[in-house]
C-alpha cells in the first residue's frame, strides 16, 4: 500500500487550456465572420445556391459569434472536467477541439475563395 502520486490537471493547466481554446475560438469566429460577411471582391456577396451561401446561410439562424466562441469553450470545459485525472487524454481532447475550430475556419475561407459560379 504505497503512496500513489496524484496525476491530475492543475487549475493553472485548466486555465491555460481554456485560454488557448478561447483565443482560438475568437480568432476563428472573427475569420468566419469575415469570410461570410466581409469577403473581398469579386465574391463580396455570397451567390445564392453556392456552397459558401449555404454555409453562411446555415450560420445565420444562430447567434453567430457567441455560438462560434461558446461552443468550443464549453466543449473544452467538459473535456477538462471529464478527464481531470487523465491529463494526457485531456491534452489530446483539447488539441482535437482546437484543430476542429481551425478546420471550421479553413472551410469557411476555402468556400470564400472557391468558384462561386
Amino acid at each position: 500500500m504505497g503512496w500513489k502520486p496524484d496525476f491530475s490537471i492543475s487549475s493553472g493547466g485548466a486555465l491555460v487550456a481554456l485560454a488557448v481554446a478561447g483565443f482560438t475560438a475568437i480568432v476563428c469566429a472573427r475569420g468566419i465572420d469575415r469570410a461570410c460577411h466581409d469577403a473581398e471582391p469579386p465574391v463580396a456577396i455570397p451567390t445564392p445556391g453556392t456552397p459558401r451561401a449555404d454555409y453562411c446561410g446555415g450560420l445565420e439562424h444562430l447567434p453567430f459569434l457567441p455560438t462560434l466562441i461558446v461552443v468550443p469553450l464549453l466543449m473544452t470545459g467538459l473535456a477538462l472536467l471529464a478527464c481531470r485525472r487523465r491529463p494526457r487524454l485531456a491534452v489530446v481532447l483539447v488539441a482535437l477541439i482546437v484543430v476542429a475550430t481551425f478546420a471550421n475556419l479553413i472551410l469557411a475561407v476555402s468556400l470564400e475563395h472557391s468558384l462561386t459560379i
